[in-house]
């Protein structure tokens, strides 16, 4: 048993030692102390009439706020943009994003460049500027394969086939969709194979080719079950019923 601990020793005087048991540990940090950028939701939940709390996010996410030097701003930062996205001001999170992009270019971390680059896309469509978007899509893309983060560059290759969809270029995305199932596949991840089978299925509405469509949204109900996704497998179940001849 432990008589007694004074913060550096543990005395176990009672127990099989019969002297005081002295031992030292020792601790190596691998990643940034949690701070408030970690309670973040990994997906978007809104803010919708939750002003209090978003403000409270919004400061606790500043970056002038934050230690850990420029990475950590820079991560910080991009939570901040993803708070602001999730509040619908979109021109602020524009700023931010750009902001975090250039920062991350300036210190030479292509995945971090890669990262803002999505969320930068995902802002700039919010604020209706399609073009933009796409062409921060295509950077996502290449900083993170050149970063060798073969995952992410398959997820952002997913996202910039969703882009492409909504721009009405169905062939392609059908296509670039395609190249990124087997990468997601070899991760084995479920959630990232169930949104590409998703945005086929999509295409292939967009097509006007019913079948495929209806194969597709099948295939994406069981990708979200096994990732446990619920609510995304019934949104494709419910969509495989409407269109099944």
């Amino acid at each position: 048993m432990v008589n007694a601990y004074d913060g550096d020793h543990l005395d176990f005087r009672g127990g099989e030692f019969t002297g005081p048991f002295t031992a030292r540990a020792e601790y190596r940090e691998h990643a940034p102390a949690p701070s408030a950028l970690d309670a973040l939701p990994a997906r978007a939940v809104g803010f919708a009439g939750r002003g209090d709390e978003l403000r409270q996010l919004v400061r606790a996410l500043e970056p002038a706020g934050v230690g850990g030097g420029p990475e950590r701003e820079a991560l910080a930062a991009n939570g901040l943009g993803i708070a602001l996205q999730e509040s619908g001001r979109w021109d602020e999170a524009v700023r931010v994003h750009a902001d975090n992009r250039e920062l991350f270019r300036t210190l030479g971390n292509l995945w971090g460049e890669g990262v803002a680059s999505t969320n930068l896309a995902a802002a700039l469509r919010g604020a209706g500027r399609a073009e933009e978007s796409m062409r921060a899509h295509v950077r996502a893309c290449e900083a993170l394969r050149e970063a060798g983060d073969r995952r992410g560059a398959a997820q952002a290759r997913a996202n910039l086939a969703s882009a492409l969809r909504r721009n009405g270029r169905t062939d392609e995305a059908i296509d670039m969709f395609r190249g990124t199932l087997a990468v997601l596949r070899e991760f084995e991840d479920l959630y990232g194979e169930g949104h590409a089978l998703a945005g086929m299925a999509r295409a292939f509405e967009d097509a006007r080719r019913p079948a495929e469509a209806c194969e597709h949204w099948r295939l994406a109900e069981d990708a979200y079950t096994r990732a446990n996704a619920p609510d995304e497998a019934a949104e494709a179940r419910d969509r495989a019923e409407e269109i099944s001849p």
